[in-house]
């Protein structure tokens, strides 16, 4: 009986300390940036809002998710002429970012959806990204370069906003 009730303690123990650590690693952060991207295919302006949702700060990394709001100039291969016609998009990633003091390697990878769809292209195609941003640990502005997996390449700028733990 007092082993049970001793390893029952122990268990009660852990648990506590697994929470407590859980704890300090969570960090809320939001983000918002606005993109201008240029490719072979098509050139995108796009809104984006981060949330931050878990933080290692030992390891500089932290992870979280992307929505975005964009407008499209899309080359239509049926038209002869390569004109661009316009869309609008819809972005849904997670996003992973590394990296300490003013230097961070990011990515982000998702569905991208054409609003309304079209009829040349398929209507949810792959989000993919890879880039760099530079962000003062003092400041939460930040410029961002980035690839894109089917875009192109990209320049983005944003600020972002702490949130105190509660």
């Amino acid at each position: 009986m007092m082993k049970t009730f001793i390893s029952f303690l122990l268990l009660l123990a852990g648990i506590q300390i697994t929470h407590v650590q859980a704890q300090e690693l969570f960090r809320a952060k939001t983000a918002l940036s606005l993109n201008v991207e240029t490719g072979i295919f098509w050139n995108q302006s796009r809104v984006s809002y981060e949330q931050e949702i878990v933080y290692w700060p030992k390891k500089g990394v932290s992870m979280g998710f992307r929505l975005g709001l964009g407008h499209h100039g899309t080359l239509d291969p049926l038209l002869g002429d390569r004109r661009l016609v316009p869309s609008f998009t819809g972005t849904v990633a997670a996003y992973v970012l590394t990296g300490r003091k003013n230097h961070h390697f990011e990515a982000a990878l998702g569905p991208e959806f054409f609003i309304p769809p079209l009829e040349f292209i398929y209507p949810v195609i792959p989000y993919a990204e890879v880039g760099y941003r530079c962000q003062s640990p003092s400041s939460g502005f930040f410029v961002r370069g980035f690839a894109g997996f089917i875009g192109g390449l990209g320049v983005g700028v944003g600020y972002s906003f702490p949130v105190k733990n509660r």
